[in-house]
């Protein structure tokens, strides 16, 4: 017990540095398994179509390229 509240601790102390010098969006950008993948988007209303991710902006969306131009992802699961 004791281990993971110093885990947390150290989160919650790391977190508004990273936030804040864009450290964590970096290393989220280096780790995505999506950029560069065809990816199948579902629109809320149920409208689908393929795209290529291309970027994850500096809003945490995603930006794919579609075969009308380039769109951003800002919901999802």
């Amino acid at each position: 017990m004791e281990a993971a509240a110093a885990l947390i601790r150290a989160f919650r102390e790391a977190l508004p540095k990273a936030a804040a010098d864009g450290s964590f969006l970096q290393e989220y950008r280096r780790r995505s398994l999506l950029l560069g993948s065809e990816v199948k988007v579902v629109s809320p209303s149920g409208e689908s179509y393929l795209a290529v991710a291309e970027a994850i902006d500096d809003d945490c969306a995603l930006v794919v390229r579609t075969a009308s131009g380039r769109r951003r992802l800002t919901t999802g699961e």
